[in-house]
């Protein structure tokens, strides 16, 4: 999803890859009890369900869900100048106060494109969690 959002808006390509050490001018992004590497990094992550924490070049969630969120929040953060995008020097640590977020859906023959256009620039950048068919 990030990758996506840095090309959609800046048409940079970023590479994605697996690593255990820190390198310079990388984004650090994953489930925050599984990287040692995240625990390093000095960024605090909620000990709730779904709770994230943005800083820096860190992206770290309390589980798979609170990946995304922090993803969403980080794209929300995005920005640019002559150099290319850029995260800003924020932090950010925040988890949902609701189990359930969800939106109704409509159904037909034409609806799931529909949906998979709203799941995706609505739904996911809001930090809905639930779909109700």
């Amino acid at each position: 999803i990030l990758q996506t959002a840095i090309k959609e808006k800046f048409d940079v390509s970023l590479p994605l890859t697996q690593i255990k050490t820190a390198v310079q001018n990388a984004l650090y992004v994953g489930v925050w009890e599984k990287s040692a590497l995240l625990q390093k990094s000095g960024v605090v992550v909620p000990k709730k369900p779904e709770g994230y924490g943005v800083s820096g070049s860190v992206i770290a969630g309390r589980d798979a869900a609170g990946v995304l969120w922090g993803v969403q929040t980080a794209i929300q953060l995005l920005s640019a100048d002559e150099t290319g995008p850029y995260l800003p020097n924020v932090t950010v640590q925040d988890y949902p106060t609701l189990a359930f977020r969800g939106v109704h859906l409509f159904h037909g023959q034409k609806a799931l494109p529909f949906h998979q256009k709203l799941i995706s620039k609505i739904f996911s950048p809001y930090k809905l969690n639930t779909l109700l068919i």
